[in-house]
């Protein structure tokens, strides 16, 4: 009731509680579905024809047992995914943004930037998606001290060799990158 409260608070008047797996139909043509996982959240949309499965950030760096979890019952639940949007990397840059005496700053963002990636392509390998909607923080970071990492993140249009390489040779997946302003229509 507090959440309810605090969204009434900022002028928010028509809301609708969902539940964790409980689909909410927004349209006649659209439902919505949300997973909660911890703090955070996956989003399923359906429109009748077509499954979007939003990751966000929710699995990219989370134990191996909570990921098969997760990702065995979405598959249960909705057995063709047509997209799936996965952040290619987590919320902040920790650790690069630490330094501490012996430690290479650079080696520990290109490994961390490797590593999210991995992760990134093992969601793929589970969910078995048409196409994947990779996404990386559309932001630099300015600080002088703090601009090596930039040049340390993983290429999102590297993952389809990535996936190929280490996860699956055969694969069919469409790996999507779109910018601001692109659309993705029937799968391109």
């Amino acid at each position: 009731d507090s959440e309810i409260a605090f969204l009434k608070d900022l002028g928010f008047y028509n809301i609708t509680e969902c539940p964790s797996y409980r689909g909410v139909q927004v349209s006649p043509f659209t439902k919505i579905t949300f997973v909660a996982n911890s703090l955070d959240a996956i989003v399923i949309v359906e429109d009748g024809a077509e499954v979007m499965v939003d990751l966000n950030d929710a699995l990219n760096a989370h134990q191996k047992s909570i990921v098969k979890w997760l990702t065995t019952d979405l598959k249960k639940q909705w057995a063709h995914i047509d997209y799936l949007v996965c952040g290619l990397g987590g919320a902040g840059y920790f650790p690069n943004t630490v330094h501490y005496e012996g430690k290479d700053d650079k080696e520990t963002g290109v490994l961390r930037e490797r590593f999210l990636a991995h992760k990134f392509c093992e969601l793929v390998l589970e969910l078995q998606p048409r196409n994947v909607v990779s996404f990386v923080p559309g932001f630099a970071l300015l600080d002088e001290k703090k601009q090596w990492i930039n040049e340390t993140r993983f290429e999102r249009e590297k993952l389809a060799a990535y996936y190929t390489e280490h996860f699956d040779e055969k694969a069919a997946i469409g790996f999507l990158h779109p910018y601001p302003g692109d659309k993705i229509e029937n799968g391109a």
